[in-house]
């Protein structure tokens, strides 16, 4: 089998050596688990965002094989105020959701990343199914 190289991309879901207490990190089990002559690579920052994923992508080596991406939940934690704020109706919470879902997905699927051989190519889980939240018929911001 030809050797693999497996990159992890997003945030501290794969950069978590922080969060362990000492035990290992994403990136050391992967590293164990994985077959002779493969390979594992942490590109992922604790912290980031969608609006940081240009310079992984862009410092994904050519050799890479497998890129595996985790993100998102940085930026959902933007949001949480909205968990908070006094509104006039469910509708209205849940356009001001779906509006920031939109924004996410606007981020996520950015056209302008980095030109890595395969960059250009959505992974296969986002073109299978979109999770965008639809807007209420009765949604009085609108």
């Amino acid at each position: 089998m030809k050797d693999m190289h497996v990159v992890l991309l997003g945030d501290s879901i794969f950069d978590n050596g922080a969060y362990t207490s000492g035990g290992p990190d994403v990136i050391t089990q992967l590293r164990h688990l994985l077959p002779t002559g493969w390979r594992a690579t942490l590109g992922a920052v604790d912290g980031a965002t969608t609006t940081d994923l240009d310079p992984q992508l862009a410092a994904v080596p050519e050799d890479a094989r497998h890129r595996v991406l985790s993100v998102g939940g940085n930026d959902a934690l933007a949001h949480v105020d909205l968990l908070d704020r006094r509104s006039r109706s469910s509708a209205q919470v849940l356009g001001e959701l779906a509006d920031a879902a939109e924004a996410f997905e606007k981020r996520y699927r950015k056209e302008d990343r980095p030109r890595h051989p395969q960059a250009h190519r959505q992974p296969r889980a986002v073109r299978r199914r979109s999770t965008r939240l639809r807007r209420l018929p009765g949604d009085v911001n609108r």
